[in-house]
């Protein structure tokens, strides 16, 4: 099974992760977190660049580096891990891009689409659990326990809030797959939501 986790900064999606880790091995799975841009030696080099922000001001250069980043992701680390059995929780994956690079950036998604298919073919989460939360909350957690931010952390709450309304605008077309999740409140309280939903898809 392959479940990933997206949302706006913020949101708790990494601590998240964290805890659904360790629930499923808890049921004795075996589980690969992983994230994106990332995830691979050499798709950590491009995440270097790609969370500076210096240098790529067009969207189609910077989806193109994303699309690099994430084939060598699913072919070296995603694909292999599902092979072999394992669960793969991943922080982020394609509907990262059809927000940032798409909804945010103009970038047509018919282009995203295309170049997605060239990339990894038709390989797709089976669930992905979207953290919503008001842009004021979640910029709050960035500031509070964030070292170092990045780019988008250090945008204006407008451009978070509309982060948050393109996912869900997005999960909107993809109901079957992409479940909301209710982020405000405590990191038990949030991981109780998650629980639910993927204990109907475990069983």
């Amino acid at each position: 099974m392959f479940i990933t986790f997206e949302g706006g900064e913020g949101c708790g999606k990494s601590t998240q992760a964290k805890f659904l880790k360790k629930y499923l091995e808890s049921k004795s799975k075996k589980v690969a977190l992983t994230r994106e841009p990332g995830g691979t030696e050499f798709a950590e080099k491009l995440r270097e660049v790609l969370l500076s922000g210096e240098g790529i001001s067009d969207p189609l250069t910077e989806f193109l580096l994303l699309s690099v980043a994430r084939r060598d992701h699913v072919i070296n680390f995603i694909k292999p891990k599902l092979m072999d059995g394992e669960v793969v929780i991943s922080d982020r994956f394609i509907d990262s891009s059809f927000v940032y690079q798409g909804y945010l950036k103009e970038l047509p998604l018919n282009v995203i689409e295309q170049i997605t298919r060239l990339s990894i073919g038709d390989f797709m989460p089976d669930i992905t659990l979207f953290l919503t939360i008001d842009s004021e909350i979640s910029m709050k957690r960035v500031v509070e326990n964030r070292q170092v931010q990045t780019y988008y952390d250090k945008k204006d709450i407008s451009f978070h809030t509309k982060i948050n309304d393109s996912f869900l605008d997005l999960a909107k077309s993809y109901k079957s797959r992409i479940k909301v999740i209710d982020a405000a409140g405590s990191q038990e309280e949030v991981f109780e939501r998650i629980k639910n939903v993927i204990d109907e898809k475990i069983e």
